[in-house]
């Protein structure tokens, strides 16, 4: 392979740098996927991927589609009271009709900055890496936490949550809550239900620091072929990644 010398700013390195070992890669490995992306050299999946990534919709777009499907849900008798405030919806009529911009941020103050695709993907990341830890875990058989030799080794290689008191982890816990809801990564459901989903401490410093060893990790399993789970050595390294944990 032939190499490329650039110069860019330390700030824009260290946010390579960061982004690359959220990843799973060197910096040299993101920074490539970045530069086929942009000049084609990737396949159909992979645009695709990045179309979803710059797609986006202003706060007015978003108000507007939800209210759009709450129309909906009220032509066939399904708009649950609490979304109903006929007074409220008057009020709104008025001042959208004269044009009080005062009263827009009142009028779309539901609508939050949303998260990110990134921070979306991030969330699904997450999700998955437990969800293959616990897969892998089943497949060792009976003592399967007991083999990776991680003191407390399912309490950290379950998921936690995320801390509500954190504006952006509390987002993303909305979406986790959404995701299950919406039927995905149902093995969440029992702990959203009894635990609540809330970490009570600061979590995705854990949780990337862990992606970081799980990342390569699976795809050397995911290279295996065809029963694709972690080893227990494999496994044990994630875990160790978070803070904390130590070897019995």
């Amino acid at each position: 392979m032939k190499s490329i010398t650039i110069r860019i700013p330390d700030e824009l390195k260290a946010l390579i740098a960061k982004e690359a070992e959220g990843n799973g890669q060197s910096q040299s490995d993101y920074l490539r996927q970045i530069l086929e992306a942009q000049i084609g050299q990737i396949n159909k999946e992979e645009f695709q991927r990045q179309s979803q990534q710059n797609f986006s919709l202003s706060v007015v777009e978003r108000k507007t589609l939800s209210l759009g499907c709450q129309l909906l849900l009220a032509a066939h008798g399904d708009l649950p009271d609490e979304l109903y405030d006929a007074e409220s919806i008057q009020d709104t009529m008025k001042a959208l009709e004269y044009g009080y911009a005062g009263e827009y941020p009142r009028i779309f103050s539901g609508a939050n900055d949303g998260l990110t695709y990134e921070e979306c993907k991030l969330v699904w990341d997450i999700l998955d890496m437990f969800r293959v830890i616990k897969y892998s875990i089943q497949d060792l058989g009976r003592h399967g936490w007991e083999q990776t030799g991680v003191v407390d080794a399912e309490y950290y290689g379950s998921f936690r949550g995320f801390d509500y008191q954190i504006d952006l982890e509390s987002k993303l816990a909305g979406y986790v809550d959404y995701l299950v809801e919406t039927c995905r990564w149902e093995e969440q459901k029992e702990f959203l239900q009894t635990q609540g989903g809330n970490s009570h401490s600061e979590m995705l410093p854990t949780y990337r620091a862990m992606l970081a060893e799980f990342k390569p990790a699976w795809r050397k399993a995911a290279s295996r072929g065809a029963r694709s789970n972690l080893n227990a050595k494999e496994i044990s390294r994630v875990l160790l990644a978070a803070p904390g944990t130590q070897l019995k």
